[in-house]
């Protein structure tokens, strides 16, 4: 077993040290062959074109930025600073015997629905950002290993939903209104001046992909991960937890109570009500999500002291915390078999610092951008080469946003002259860009999976990083598949997007 482990871990950490060195030579061979793309960008309602070249890091500035900035490459990477503040939480939620109680009743719900339930919640929580993924993975796990199920099926299927379903959601969110603004002046710079990007102009296909990303993402799962893998799974770790209603009834309250604190501050226009929301002008989600938004800011602290407060009054009222000892460690519990994982998210934050500095990833994607533009194809032709170079570019570029500022001022008219409008175009970018970011291993919470993967991994069950990525790829092609159906199907049938927009003009 121990050799087992030895080797998973030393596979993994070679594959991100393999591709660091390949994102080296390739940006030395492209550096020096002279390889450059050309960005455009909006700038005072006017497209200007600049120049960018590939850096090699391999020259003198490249080995002086790259020693330089290993430790702030680290010290960024912002996913590791949330998952270890979202840790302390759950840990108090499982070591209190919250959890237990709440998940162990579900064994009596059918697998399917558990899946497609996951699935649709994991799409919706988009809506907060990245936060799902570092408290949706960590408590679905636990919850498997409740119902005695198996907790890796249950990791895969909240990285999917989330990921997949990125695009989707029951309203629009903060990011598809930083976008939006983008591709308004996108449009506005050289074909309609008079286009005004409204974020509810998507709702029905917001929430229709929801319902059909939700069935067919659970069904895929269903019928091509869980055959692959023990469904069944029995807890080796049998805990002695107590469970009482009482105890649960007066964490509920408890809950209630701080929720009602948090939802008052996050209201305007009340008494010493509005605390968590930003000064900025605009809409109220902008007021509440916003980069500067002190609710989005603090969200998953929020989260984590909503969990440390109820666990910490159940765990007391059922003597799981026998004092304050035992609920000073139960905030430590869960980092256990999680230490590897900071290696791997080192390298891959210095993966990530190299490819932006090199460039690499917008040099590729103006060529590919030139390309478009260069060719005469339109219609389904055009949705499909959009939706493919998104996902290409994402291998190198995970940000949505850096992703849609190199693509908008080029894509948006380019499709308008097409007869596709703005809205249908950000649509078609949305559901290519969370694609791109399930296939690459420059996508943070890509490790943050394969963290929890090798967490709760049994003897024989373990996988290095690669072999992870190659035990979930036929799933991801399926899903991609079935996107691009439902996005050219709703193309030639002509469905409304929102209220009268539609994907043509």
């Amino acid at each position: 077993m121990a050799n087992k482990k030895k080797k998973e871990k030393t596979g993994s950490l070679l594959s991100i040290i393999y591709l660091i060195l390949f994102v080296i030579i390739l940006s030395s061979f492209l550096s020096l062959i002279g390889i450059e793309g050309n960005k455009t960008s909006i700038v005072n309602g006017s497209l200007e074109s600049s120049l960018i070249t590939v850096r090699n890091i391999l020259s003198l500035d490249g080995i002086t930025y790259l020693f330089s900035n290993a430790i702030n490459h680290f010290r960024n990477f912002e996913a590791l600073i949330l998952l270890m503040v979202a840790m302390i939480g759950i840990g108090v939620g499982e070591t209190s015997g919250l959890f237990k109680h709440l998940f162990e009743p579900l064994k009596n719900i059918k697998f399917s629905i558990i899946t497609f339930l996951i699935v649709f919640i994991s799409i919706i929580s988009s809506f907060f950002g990245e936060v799902g993924y570092v408290f949706l993975i960590p408590i679905v796990a636990i919850m498997y290993k409740y119902i005695n199920k198996n907790p890796l099926i249950g990791i895969i299927t909240v990285f999917t939903g989330i990921t997949l379903g990125y695009a989707s959601g029951l309203t629009f969110s903060y990011n598809d209104y930083i976008l939006g603004t983008m591709t308004q002046m996108s449009a506005n710079v050289e074909v309609d001046p008079s286009y005004i990007f409204n974020g509810w102009s998507s709702i029905y296909v917001l929430i229709a992909t929801t319902l059909i990303m939700s069935y067919f993402i659970s069904f895929v799962i269903r019928k091509n991960i869980v055959p692959k893998m023990k469904l069944t799974y029995k807890n080796d770790n049998i805990d002695e937890l107590v469970t009482d209603k009482k105890a649960l009834l007066y964490s509920f309250i408890t809950f209630i109570l701080c929720l009602a604190f948090i939802i008052y501050m996050i209201i305007p226009s009340l008494p010493k009500s509005g605390l968590l929301l930003s000064d900025e002008n605009g809409i109220y989600l902008v007021k509440l999500m916003s980069n500067n938004a002190p609710f989005r800011i603090s969200l998953v602290f929020i989260i984590t002291l909503l969990l440390m407060i109820t666990g910490y009054v159940y765990g007391t009222m059922t003597k799981n915390f026998k004092d304050t000892h035992e609920f000073g460690e139960s905030l430590s519990a869960n980092f256990n078999n999680l230490g590897y994982a900071f290696v791997l998210i080192f390298f891959v934050s210095q993966l990530i610092g190299i490819i932006e500095w090199t460039n690499v990833g917008e040099v590729i994607a103006c060529k590919l951008i030139d390309f478009i533009a260069s060719t005469s194809i339109s219609g389904i032709l055009l949705i499909v080469s959009l939706f493919i170079i998104t996902i290409i570019i994402g291998l190198f570029i995970p940000s949505t946003i850096t992703k849609w500022n190199l693509l908008s001022p080029m894509i948006v008219p380019l499709f308008m002259q097409s007869n596709i409008t703005p809205d249908f175009t950000q649509f078609v970018f949305r559901v290519a860009d969370a694609i791109g970011k399930s296939f690459t291993f420059a996508f943070p919470y890509f490790i943050i999976m394969y963290a929890f993967f090798s967490k709760y991994s049994k003897t024989g069950e373990e996988k290095s990083l690669l072999e992870v990525y190659k035990f979930i790829l036929p799933s991801l092609f399926i899903i991609t598949g079935i996107w691009l159906l439902v996005i050219v199907g709703w193309y030639i049938i002509g469905l409304p997007l929102g209220n009268g927009v539609y994907p043509t003009l």
